[in-house]
């Protein structure tokens, strides 16, 4: 293992409606001198209290507030979904702030945000219908939908959080300098070349590493996921802008 390899901190952003938990999965994969953190967002776990955002970039500065004191030792940055959008922001606050970015940013189970929003956006759905698409995605455990009040509990910060993203609006920024590899699932609701969009945020050639499977990919093939986490990283110094983009399946 590289020397950037060792005693990395996975720092992880979550998915619309994932709590201080949600990448517990991938824990017992990790090597043993990386340790997993998972940021939270208002309104969930111990920050229960705390009024829920529903804005892209409040987010964004919230979890930029949360990573800031950690960056002392290198660290990895993961985002899933709504968290790759919120991961890739996350990184330009970090630039422009001048502190040390990640040695690798994984942006996972989403879209370029260049791309449009599908309409009709599904934080407008009625209940049944927001609760139909949901339970579609998977990745909510079952008793939480298949009991109505726990369900409406959760409902309005879910909802919430697929507002923020869905009525963020793209604008250019600076390409990004740092190493990053894309995942995505083969069942997934988007197109390759919308995953691969992502290209055009960076100056490196990104690796792009499609797995099996719908939204929620990356648990159902949590190992494996884990290692090319690790492989990526131990691969970054190999990393350069004349590389090609790279593609690996699952």
């Amino acid at each position: 293992m590289t020397e950037k390899a060792r005693g990395i901190n996975l720092v992880c952003l979550p998915y619309a409606g994932g709590g201080p938990n949600c990448f517990a999965a991938l824990r017992p994969h990790l090597p043993k001198d990386w340790t997993l953190h998972e940021l939270s967002l208002p309104g969930r776990g111990q920050r229960y209290h705390e009024p829920i955002l529903t804005d892209a970039e409040a987010m964004a500065a919230d979890l930029w507030h949360q990573l800031s004191p950690m960056t002392a030792r290198p660290y990895a940055l993961l985002g899933h979904s709504m968290g790759s959008l919120l991961a890739w922001l996350v990184c330009h606050r970090m630039e422009a702030a001048k502190l040390r970015m990640p040695v690798h940013l994984f942006l996972s189970g989403r879209e370029a945000p260049s791309i449009p929003h599908k309409e009709p956006y599904e934080h407008l759905l009625s209940y049944s219908d927001f609760k139909a698409k949901l339970m579609g995605y998977g990745g909510i455990a079952p008793e939480i939908t298949s009991d109505e009040n726990i369900f409406s509990f959760f409902e309005p910060m879910i909802r919430a959080d697929f507002r923020a993203t869905e009525t963020w609006k793209y604008r250019t920024f600076p390409r990004l300098g740092i190493p990053v590899t894309v995942f995505s699932g083969t069942e997934e609701d988007m197109t390759e070349s919308e995953v691969r969009a992502w290209q055009q945020e960076f100056e490196q050639a990104a690796q792009f590493t499609v797995f099996e499977g719908g939204h929620f990919f990356l648990f159902d093939h949590a190992a494996a996921f884990v290692r090319a986490i690790v492989s990526s990283v131990q691969r970054t110094e190999s990393y350069a802008n004349t590389s090609p983009i790279h593609l690996h399946q699952y």
